[in-house]
């Protein structure tokens, strides 16, 4: 199953990737799969993220040049994947190390790039209605699960898919800095100590509550979550458990559980046992 069939993804939607645990990897993913497919598409980002190292497949755009959206349509028409940011303002990020668990097949820098301002994406929406706009609109700083600061995520308006994501290496873990960007505010969503063991309930907590995965969703909006694996293998009780919780307490359009190795995997799971 590709990506976008397994998000639901429609031509002209806007697609908003939130939470942490593969963000920039599955963006890229899905606007390259979508580019082998002959459908136009784009990758964004609202929110400083880790730049795409050289490739003849992508072309980098910024939202400050007066003709980002003639740019984005050139890309299209050679060939290349738009990689749309906000200005050439960089940073030094030192890269990931194993803790994230995400396998990145696609090639990335170690230097993070300011994002553009979600009305910049609407801008763009609006101009070219015809082009998947896949929105990296939330930082995690590398960790496998989070819940947004008051200022965050950077939602365009324009946005008609929401995709909170989490990586499921997390279970198991501390409820720590060392795994959990912004610990504290996901120990009140879960109404757990700092520190305390991560269940699956407690994951799916956070993906499906209106100060988590949820904020900003606007109906009519579709709500797709994203849980991320470091192995093929979705017939864990892991993920079952956090599907299942998922399933009751979120209106999911449907849920999704990928790998995003060298040879991207992705499973919906709209029922139990699916």
């Amino acid at each position: 199953m590709t990506f976008a069939g397994a998000i639901g993804l429609q031509c002209g939607d806007v697609l908003a990737l939130v939470g942490a645990g593969g963000k920039t990897t599955l963006s890229l993913l899905l606007g390259l799969e979508l580019l082998a497919r002959g459908e136009p598409a784009a990758c964004c980002a609202t929110t400083m993220t880790l730049l795409p190292a050289p490739d003849p497949r992508i072309r980098v755009i910024f939202t400050s040049q007066e003709t980002a959206a003639q740019a984005v349509r050139d890309a299209l028409n050679a060939g290349q994947l738009p990689w749309v940011a906000g200005d050439h303002s960089s940073e030094h990020d030192p890269a990931p190390d194993a803790r994230s668990g995400v396998v990145r097949p696609i090639a990335l820098t170690e230097g993070k790039i300011k994002g553009a301002d979600p009305s910049e994406i609407d801008r763009l929406h609006a101009a070219l209605p015809d082009v998947t706009l896949i929105v990296e609109a939330d930082g995690a700083r590398h960790r496998w699960l989070k819940a947004p600061a008051e200022h965050e995520p950077q939602l365009p308006a324009s946005t008609t898919v929401l995709s909170p994501v989490a990586h499921l290496g997390v279970i198991g873990k501390p409820l720590t800095e060392e795994f959990v960007h912004r610990p504290e505010r996901v120990a009140r969503i879960v109404g757990a100590p700092i520190g305390i063991i991560l269940t699956p309930e407690m994951v799916a907590a956070v993906l499906a509550h209106r100060l988590g995965g949820r904020k900003g969703l606007r109906a009519p909006a579709r709500f797709v979550p994203i849980l991320t694996l470091s192995a093929p293998d979705y017939a864990t009780l892991n993920v079952m458990r956090t599907c299942q919780a998922l399933l009751e307490t979120a209106p999911a359009d449907r849920i999704v559980v990928a790998w995003l190795g060298e040879k991207p995997w992705t499973k919906v799971m709209q029922g139990i046992g699916a």
